[in-house]
């Protein structure tokens, strides 16, 4: 699998013109949209508060946005629409000479040690099922929560599926090749310069996992601390 070139453009950081809050009434989003904002999505609120992405009047800068969402609630929770990106610059490790198992000094009698195999939510990019290492392995894929206009490439979530649970007699043995996969692509592209996600993405995502009961979930990205997706 070869890897994708690192596109130098920068990367935005967040959403222009959207803000996410959590915690207000539906009085409290009738006054705000009164006021101009437009309720874009809204999480389901299945395991946490339900979250809300709201964009913002034209002329109204997101600080002053969360301004006033905070005068209508004191208590509600308020933060930008942050972006996040899969970590780039280094090659994954998915070639015979970078296996998961040799750098955790991992082997199939750990395995054994430990008990079931547990269930694994990976929500990452799309996953190629048809690769050598993940032919016949058990992973599921869920429907992606959020319909985008550029979908996600492949390579990442390939090469993670593949350090989990990569069949044995592959190049790419994964470090649980008996375990079962749920995984939710999460990521886009969109016009924009990488793959990327966003909190609600996410959000959602951890949610449709919660409800197949998925209790052990891998997440590879990187980006800003956020209130709702804490």
């Amino acid at each position: 699998m070869a890897a994708s070139a690192v596109d130098p453009r920068p990367k935005p950081r967040q959403a222009p013109n959207f803000i996410l809050a959590s915690g207000l009434s539906r009085e409290d989003l009738t006054r705000l949209t009164a006021q101009g904002f437009h309720i874009e999505t809204e999480t389901q609120g299945s395991i946490a508060p339900q979250i809300v992405r709201l964009r913002v009047p034209p002329g109204t800068s997101l600080t002053q946005a969360r301004r006033r969402v905070r005068l209508l609630d004191a208590r509600a929770s308020t933060d930008f629409d942050h972006f996040y990106y899969l970590d780039e610059g280094a090659v994954a490790c998915v070639r015979a000479e970078c296996q998961a198992a040799s750098l955790v000094n991992w082997s199939s009698s750990h395995v054994a040690q430990c008990g079931p195999t547990p269930l694994i939510g990976l929500i990452d990019t799309g996953i190629n099922l048809e690769h050598e290492a993940l032919k016949e392995q058990a992973i599921e894929v869920v429907p992606r929560p959020t319909n985008h206009a550029d979908a996600s490439l492949q390579d990442h979530g390939t090469a993670v599926a593949a350090l989990l649970v990569g069949r044995p007699d592959s190049q790419t043995p994964g470090l649980l090749p008996q375990a079962k996969i749920i995984a939710v692509d999460a990521f886009y592209r969109d016009g924009g310069t990488a793959d990327r996600t966003d909190v609600t993405s996410l959000v959602d995502a951890i949610e449709a996992l919660a409800k197949r009961g998925v209790r052990v979930m891998n997440m590879s990205l990187s980006g800003p601390a956020n209130a709702m997706l804490q």
